[in-house]
């Protein structure tokens, strides 16, 4: 099975680059092989986060890099960025397990030392009001009875402003 099912990028995204418009097509008219998924893999065979800090460390066959020109790469790409997207909701129709990843990528103009954590943040917070989250239902339920046995939400403040964020992509599995 490995290799033969495809990821597909969501259509809408939000695109800080004019440069990364037809590395998205791609990813939303071809997919992207399950055997070239590199540091997103460990998204949805895990649900851990993955943050390349070092684009240029991954492989040119391995995704992102496989779909953007290697002379375009370094100017475009400084840091990726994988989250995993959980169902935030409880009970039986709750969808168990990673419903979806977000690939962020991170120009290298970028002048915020915390655009990572600002980043994680502020897509944790959107993702609280869609009923989203970036653990599982399971998990938070146990950190939030867990706290001084008293049921606390986890917040995630952001300390600043989300800037320069090249590309923002969710993807999601082809039924």
């Amino acid at each position: 099975m490995e290799g033969t099912q495809l990821l597909k990028a969501e259509p809408l995204c939000v695109l800080g680059s004019p440069a990364l418009r037809e590395y998205h097509r791609l990813c939303c008219n071809q997919g992207v092989p399950l055997s070239v998924l590199g540091p997103m893999s460990k998204v949805w065979q895990h649900g851990a986060v993955q943050i390349i800090q070092g684009a240029n460390s991954l492989p040119t066959d391995i995704h992102p890099l496989n779909r953007i020109s290697p002379q375009a790469a370094p100017s475009l790409v400084a840091e990726i960025i994988y989250l995993p997207v959980y169902d935030a909701v409880l009970g039986e129709n709750a969808t168990q397990g990673v419903v979806a990843a977000i690939e962020i990528m991170i120009s290298p103009q970028n002048i915020d030392v915390m655009i990572v954590a600002n980043v994680i943040s502020t897509v944790s917070q959107i993702m609280e009001g869609l009923d989203l989250a970036l653990n599982s239902a399971s998990t938070l339920v146990h950190q939030q009875t867990t706290v001084n046995g008293a049921d606390h939400g986890i917040k995630i403040s952001r300390q600043g402003p989300m800037t320069r964020t090249t590309s923002v992509r969710m993807l999601s599995p082809l039924q």
